[in-house]
């Protein structure tokens, strides 16, 4: 069955679905209805490969520490949830065509659970009922236009953080452009950190994924600490396993020695007592009562 079918069916009873998925309460029923019959006709793949090496590795490098290393706590320290992608596409509204951030990050959003819906496929902005807090295009070609048209439609439909990464330095000699939108205009962001999803980027020289590069960008908290990668984080864990294990093994030691002590402090006892009562026989054996001595 179709998701307009099943739209059909449910206006009365619930709300209505879109893509499969039932529609953020936001938005008015009418609107939905028009929507789930539009969402039907929208692709979710262009299968266009990415431009180069170093962007695949770049967005993989954006997406992998968030993913794995990233613990990001809401105000009253519960977990807070997040979607963190790479090449899928944005649709902000059902008659534009969709953009396709490299790498984009959306705050207090879930991730779908079973991928049976056409909307979980990709980033539908009245599903999630918000945009993403920030997108991020990278560098590879000068005809892409990130400092220009595309800095303009993230601008225009409203993300709050836009990010260019020229790795390659095409379009300027800075590796790291970070932009908020301020008053309805991006304007420069200070040091490079973003208050609304408590991160910061800062330019990394290392190796990732068999590449060696100065111009590498990674993800940092406030205090401007990288968040680690894969391999930092195994690493780590490794690091912290190890210390654990020389810990009990220094503990296992410590209660051996103590043992040790505790079996020497009997046999010195042991020997004490021994040594008395052989005084004591001799003095009885002399007459001498050594209860009363």
């Amino acid at each position: 069955m179709s998701s307009a079918s099943a739209l059909a069916q449910q206006v009365e009873t619930e709300r209505p679905l879109v893509g499969g998925r039932v529609a953020h309460p936001s938005i008015p029923l009418e609107e939905v209805q028009r929507l789930a019959a539009a969402v039907e006709l929208l692709p979710t793949e262009d299968d266009q490969p990415v431009d180069n090496i170093i962007s695949e590795r770049l967005m993989h490098l954006l997406t992998e520490i968030l993913n794995i290393a990233w613990k990001p706590l809401t105000a009253d320290g519960q977990p807070r949830t997040f979607l963190a992608l790479a090449n899928v596409g944005l649709y902000f509204a059902v008659k534009k065509n969709p953009i396709v951030p490299d790498v984009m990050v959306s705050m207090d959003v879930d991730m779908p659970s079973g991928f049976t819906a056409k909307s979980d496929l990709t980033y539908f902005v009245w599903d999630h009922g918000k945009l993403p807090e920030i997108a991020i295009e990278v560098v590879s070609q000068k005809s892409a236009k990130e400092d220009t048209e595309k800095l303009q439609k993230y601008e225009q439909i409203g993300v709050p953080y836009y990010v260019v990464i020229d790795p390659m330095k095409v379009l300027s000699e800075e590796v790291l452009r970070t932009y908020e939108l301020v008053s309805g205009t991006y304007q420069p962001c200070v040091d490079d950190f973003f208050p609304k999803i408590g991160l910061g980027l800062k330019q990394w020289s290392g190796e990732y994924g068999k590449i060696v590069m100065d111009n590498w960008v990674r993800w940092c908290d406030a205090d401007g600490v990288l968040l680690p990668m894969a391999t930092e984080s195994i690493a780590l864990e490794t690091e912290r396993a190890d210390l654990e294990a020389e810990r009990a093994d220094s503990e296992a030691e410590r209660a051996d020695s103590e043992a040790e002590r505790a079996n020497r402090e009997a046999e010195r006892a042991q020997r004490e007592a021994e040594r008395a009562e052989a005084m004591a026989a001799k003095l009885r054996a002399l007459g001498v009562d050594p209860d009363q001595l």
